[in-house]
């Protein structure tokens, strides 16, 4: 046996089993993942994120525990008692759910700090938007653009929730840079008040000029931007279908990018995909490589669409994406390829866990938990008086029967169906898919490091 990774010490020892009784009967933990190859037997609990190899023989014995049981005195003649001691073997009868809400109970709470307030605010001056993207999950919304006066108490509410150091702000939409005057309105505002923040935007960046990057930079404190883009120039100019395509289009994206590299900005390309522009994807990152390859500010990652993500051709589409990025690693790419979805625990998962956090403002000063339901039910106003920092209704859901079994509950919301945007019907599958990925990556990572 051989510990690659200790994982979250601070999880480990909320979890840590001191004595482990040898009549007892032992089963694999629901958060255990199994991994094997010609070449490693792989353990990863998703619990702790600890990583774990086997022999061939601890293998045998570990893989059929998911279906039989093993004595606590069989586990210490077989040199496996460490895997019980830190709960990747536990009682049959164990609660892992119970276990899993009392980890994070305590880790929020630890979390929380002494730093009050508001981190971060997603602020959406407008739903508007200047492209028709063929699969827009916001088609149909009433186009709104914040006005001058709620501008003014969106940045009174800041100053009011904020936390005492640096905060950010998330500029979203609709099509943020439509109300480019709204955020450079909002911004000087805050520059007079002495808030200090650092600013992102969601943009499609054919509304970016070399000026306004300039201005965004120095005024809006920009340091990065998630272009969001549909593959090769063919597959682009079919999906966006931008109102007035003579102004904004692919070469307008393309230059954008450049502009914001050039001014120090961090890019990340936001490449959407479904089995329509799988085929165009390749020429796209050699493009995306010939252009920005040597910016070490400069990355992409690949997301699959929403309507796509429902489908069981999600499964083999998943697939497909990982193996055209595992080739071109292969190649040794320059710039960053982000592989997977977030294999990792986290103590938040999203904003809308984020125990009050983050807070994101719509452009009639209404408030919410999560940008990608801004037609939901708010929990409040900018104008509220007596505001208090509090979750919608997602938050105090208890976690579906379904998910409390499943290894990957720990790199997911507490959310299920409805209340979580990200959820798919295939969401396990094509997890395996992405983890067994990133287990090879950081299989290959610690080899070379050696």
């Amino acid at each position: 046996m051989k510990i690659i990774e200790q994982g979250n010490t601070n999880i480990a020892q909320l979890i840590k089993k001191k004595n482990i009784e040898g009549k007892k009967l032992f089963r694999l933990s629901n958060f255990a993942y199994l991994f094997s190859n010609p070449e490693h037997n792989l353990v990863k609990y998703t619990l702790t994120d600890a990583l774990i190899e086997l022999s061939d023989e601890e293998w045998q014995v570990i893989s059929k525990l998911k279906d039989e049981k093993i004595t606590g005195s069989e586990l210490q003649e077989r040199g496996l008692l460490y895997l019980a001691e830190n709960c990747i073997l536990v009682e049959h009868d164990f609660d892992e759910y119970k276990h899993y809400s009392l980890a994070i109970h305590v880790l929020k709470t630890m979390s929380s700090g002494k730093n009050k307030g508001v981190k971060s605010y997603t602020i959406l001056p407008t739903t508007a938007c200047n492209a028709r993207c063929i699969y827009c999950y916001e088609e149909g919304m009433e186009f709104r653009t914040m006005t001058p006066s709620t501008a003014d108490n969106v940045v009174d509410f800041i100053c009011k929730t904020k936390r005492t150091d640096n905060i950010s702000i998330n500029w979203f939409g609709g099509e943020p840079l439509v109300a480019e005057d709204v955020i450079q309105y909002i911004c000087e505002k805050l520059n007079e008040c002495n808030v200090s923040f650092s600013s992102k935007v969601i943009t499609n960046a054919t509304l970016l000029t070399k000026e306004l990057v300039k201005k965004a930079k120095q005024s809006w404190h920009l340091e990065s931007a998630q272009v969001s883009v549909d593959g090769n120039r063919q597959d682009y100019e079919l999906r966006k279908r931008y109102r007035n395509p003579s102004i904004h289009n692919y070469d307008v994206m393309m230059n954008a990018i450049s502009y914001l590299l050039d001014e120090g900005i961090k890019v990340n390309v936001r490449c959407n995909y479904d089995l329509e522009n799988l085929a165009g994807i390749k020429d796209f990152i050699e493009e995306l490589n010939t252009r920005f390859g040597t910016n070490a500010n400069f990355s992409i990652y690949f997301a699959m669409l929403f309507q796509e993500s429902e489908s069981r051709n999600s499964i083999e589409l998943q697939k497909e994406i990982v193996n055209i990025i595992r080739h071109y690693r292969s190649l040794g790419m320059n710039f960053v390829i982000v592989p997977y979805r977030d294999c990792q625990f986290r103590v938040n998962y999203c904003m809308a866990d984020s125990n009050g956090k983050h807070i994101v403002i719509d452009p009639d000063g209404f408030l919410y938990n999560c940008e990608h339901l801004p037609n939901n039910i708010p929990f409040g106003h900018i104008s509220d008086e007596n505001f208090n920092i509090t979750s919608d209704n997602r938050v105090s859901m208890t976690v579906h029967e379904k998910c409390r079994q499943c290894c990957f509950l720990p790199y997911c919301t507490p959310f299920f169906r409805n209340a979580c945007p990200n959820w798919s019907k295939y969401c396990y599958e094509i997890k395996r898919v992405d983890m067994d990925f990133m287990l090879e990556e950081q299989i290959k990572g610690k080899s070379n490091d050696s």
